[in-house]
């Protein structure tokens, strides 16, 4: 069984490729909510740093995150 992360109100499937996933993200934030341009390079980049910290921390999937990757980024 996959599990799933929620981003918003769309669902990604845990597993997949990340970065195709924060893309589609991105997309869903301009097309389906809207968002100022101001709002999308905030999201972009908040983004693109936490998931630079997880490649720095060798994580490549949702499934690999637990609280305490997250606490150590927080």
């Amino acid at each position: 069984m996959r599990s799933s992360i929620f981003f918003g109100m769309i669902v990604v499937e845990a597993g997949g490729n990340m970065q195709d996933q924060f893309l589609e993200y991105i997309h869903y934030l301009k097309i389906e909510r809207g968002l100022s341009e101001n709002t999308i390079i905030s999201y972009q980049r908040d983004l693109t740093f936490y998931l630079q910290f997880l490649e720095s921390k060798n994580i490549h999937s949702w499934d690999e995150l637990d609280r305490y990757i997250i606490l150590d980024f927080l």
